[in-house]
């Protein structure tokens, strides 16, 4: 029986084999193609695109709601009737998910929540290094399991690189004039997660499959990271030499352990298709 039980939104794109290996339990955040709402991680990623093609409309992203968290926290303390619930939650400022956690765990005993400022990969990778530290730690309390994930939040860095600009135009995050001006000119973001903010850290110009040891280099540059473990994750259309060109690339620069996660649906809304994503931990952690 776990003491302490992980908790995340789908949002966070963890895998199958992570929630397995960890223990890890996820909720539901939600995606409404015109009249229909699914909830993330039922359906192939793809259909965000297909839609976006064949309609011209973006599909739009929903927050979990307390009954979300609800149903999962029931789920948990009749599996594990004594253990403490760690909510890691997906970055406050970009949904209401979070808040509604809080409502949620009102009705509770011995839940934490913690807003990891984090989303897809950054998220996962803030939940499994906690889980870590709670296996070396069996004599942590949920507080105190909880100050350590805020402490590694601190040090999780993420960046985003999205192949073009039209889902982020159509999603309302940038100008048509910027998108347009951007894709005709092969101008990228390198859009990093900095207090749970998403924000343009540096514009890149040509082909990404060029740029990509460019791109590596600007994080190892920036976030100084630990180079035990780095985190890689694509959405739906990232080709399989892509995805080993980023793979190869981590292990060119000395990245020891490599983990991939294929995005969901909530980052391929706003994203779009063909974009990745590279996170890892500060060295300080």
């Amino acid at each position: 029986m776990n003491k302490i039980v992980i908790v995340v939104e789908t949002g966070s794109d963890i895998s199958e084999e992570l929630k397995k290996e960890y223990g890890i339990y996820t909720i539901p955040m939600h995606i409404t193609f015109g009249d229909k709402t699914k909830d993330d991680g039922t359906f192939p990623p793809c259909e965000v695109c297909d839609y976006y093609e064949n309609t011209g409309t973006l599909p739009k992203t929903s927050a979990s709601t307390p009954y979300d968290y609800e149903r999962v926290f029931d789920e948990i303390r009749k599996k594990h009737p004594l253990a403490g619930i760690l909510l890691l939650a997906y970055s406050a400022v970009t949904t209401s998910s979070f808040q509604n956690a809080l409502i949620a765990a009102k009705k509770y005993s011995s839940i934490e929540c913690v807003d990891t400022k984090n989303v897809t990969i950054g998220q996962s990778a803030v939940a499994v290094k906690t889980a870590e530290l709670i296996r070396m730690h069996p004599e942590w309390s949920l507080k105190q399991a909880a100050e350590a994930a805020k402490c590694i939040r601190e040090q999780t860095k993420l960046i985003f690189v999205p192949y073009n600009l039209t889902y982020l135009k159509a999603g309302g995050r940038v100008k048509s004039s910027v998108a347009f001006i951007g894709n005709l000119l092969h101008i990228y973001p390198i859009i990093e997660v900095k207090n749970g903010y998403l924000c343009v850290a540096k514009k890149i110009r040509g082909s990404i499959k060029r740029r990509i040891s460019s791109i590596f280099t600007f994080f190892i540059e920036r976030y100084s990271p630990d180079y035990d473990k780095i985190w890689l994750g694509g959405t739906t259309g990232l080709s399989e030499d892509m995805k080993n060109l980023l793979k190869n690339t981590a292990k060119e620069f000395g990245f020891k352990n490599i983990y991939w996660i294929d995005a969901g649906g909530v980052i391929t809304t706003h994203g779009g298709p063909n974009a990745f994503a590279i996170a890892a931990y500060a060295k300080a952690l």
